[in-house]
Formats: C-alpha cells, sequence, structure tokens
C-alpha cells in the first residue's frame, strides 16, 4: 500500500533578493520526500547525530575558539566546554541538559560552542556516550 506525503507545513516564498540557484536548490529541498527513519534505532540515531554535531562543531570552532574535554558529573559523561584561552567565569557554570540529549541528541555543541566562547561561562553537556 502507497502512501503520499503531505509536507507539515507549506514554506513562504523566499525573498526576492535570493539567487535562482538558490531558489531551484530551496524549491528541490520542499519537494523532496524525507527519509523514512521509522526503522532507525537510538543507537543509529544517536552516532548519526553526533557525527553531525562533530562536524558542525568543528567549522563553529573556527569562529568561537573553545576547547573541549570529556568528564564525567554524578556518573553522567558530559563535555566540557570552555574558551581556548582558558579564561573562565569561576562565579558561574551553564548545564545545558539539551531536551534531546537523553533520547537522540549527541550533546548540542552547536549550542554550547559560541555560549562558552563569547560568554566566558563554561558550559557543561550530555552527550551520546551516555549509554
Amino acid at each position: 500500500m502507497s502512501q503520499t506525503y503531505e509536507p507539515a507545513a507549506v514554506m513562504p516564498p523566499p525573498p526576492e533578493t535570493l539567487s535562482e540557484q538558490a531558489r531551484v536548490s530551496l524549491a528541490a529541498a520542499a519537494a523532496a520526500v524525507p527519509a523514512d527513519l521509522t526503522n532507525i534505532d537510538s543507537a543509529m540515531m544517536r552516532m548519526f547525530a553526533e557525527q553531525i554535531q562533530l562536524g558542525l562543531g568543528a567549522e563553529q570552532q573556527k569562529a568561537y575558539p573553545v576547547t573541549i574535554t570529556d568528564d564525567v558529573v554524578a556518573g553522567v559523561p558530559v563535555r566540557r566546554i570552555v574558551r581556548a584561552s582558558g579564561e573562565v567565569d569561576r562565579k558561574r557554570v551553564l548545564m545545558n541538559l539539551h531536551g534531546g540529549g537523553f533520547a537522540v541528541d549527541a550533546g548540542s555543541l552547536t549550542e554550547n560552542i559560541p555560549l562558552a566562547a563569547i560568554s566566558g561561562i563554561q558550559t557543561i553537556n550530555t552527550h551520546s556516550h551516555h549509554g
């Protein structure tokens, strides 16, 4: 039995300033049928999310230099993220318990890298190696 894919929402029209190449690319993405993710188990999804976070995190570190170290807090594997200079606000720590971190996410480097670099606050977040 074949199912017809219905998008959850209609995309607004792109801005007038968008190039024709970008318009074609957006239209193709909007028309594509999303991958069937119903058969992916949690371990595979975590591995996939981890790879995405590591790739995006590496790109962000070019603009926001930080040091990322693995640690354990109360038995939970975490990442500690601080400015590469080592300058840290010793009065505050941000614990980012990302909503998907306990189910699928790999620990949001994409949020925590700029937060740590700009604010100087050490950020701690869970990541996929929590089991």
